[in-house]
């Protein structure tokens, strides 16, 4: 075997170790747009709301002084008694396929609140537990979904808040492929030249 023979068959095998050890992954796809956020600014009433550019109904109104600042819970929704009472908030949303939703909620020190989701007739989230410190609460669409969006905050006692509402849709653009060095074409071999004296 050649010198220059076996030079070619050692790199071929260290590029086939090296592809076996360090696979080639493709790149994530980017987090979803965001079709839709709005921060409640005031207090909504029983009925239809225009939040932003959607029209969300509400079953109850707002009662109390809103929270409006960084720190501040949003809109309170008061349950007085120990019967558990629902705030039904829902709109249609046709415009794009929505892959995430995710609502920004919270609860006073008083009472036991859950917020459940539902979009399209699909249940996305269902009795999540609201604690009393200000959390968004989010939930995954596979695949998308479009229609009619519920949210629900079942309370029993105390006061109940909703501050945010944001919609996601899917990613359509693939990112990229990182960037990679070109294959090196390995040079011919050159034959030695006879040493020896012709004949």
């Amino acid at each position: 075997m050649t010198r220059c023979l076996k030079k070619t068959l050692s790199a071929t095998l260290v590029f086939a170790l090296l592809t076996a050890i360090v696979p080639i992954t493709l790149p994530v796809s980017a987090s979803g747009d965001l079709l839709y956020t709005h921060t409640v600014s005031d207090r909504p009433t029983a009925g239809d709301n225009t939040w932003g550019d959607i029209v969300w109904n509400f079953s109850l109104a707002s009662a109390g002084t809103m929270e409006t600042n960084t720190t501040g819970r949003g809109a309170p929704f008061n349950v007085a008694g120990s019967a558990a009472k629902e705030l039904v908030v829902q709109t249609e949303y046709d415009d794009a396929a929505i892959h995430r939703i995710e609502v920004n909620a919270a609860r006073n020190s008083d009472g036991d609140t859950t917020l459940s989701i539902s979009i399209g007739g699909m249940t996305v989230l269902t009795d999540e537990p609201v604690t009393n410190q200000q959390h968004t609460y989010g939930a995954d669409i596979p695949g998308g979904a479009t229609g009619e969006i519920v949210i629900t905050l079942k309370a029993n006692n105390g006061t109940s808040y909703i501050k945010t509402i944001s919609l996601y849709g899917g990613n359509s653009t693939p990112p990229p492929l990182p960037a990679t060095n070109p294959a090196r074409t390995p040079r011919p071999c050159r034959h030695p030249k006879s040493r020896g004296r012709a004949r």
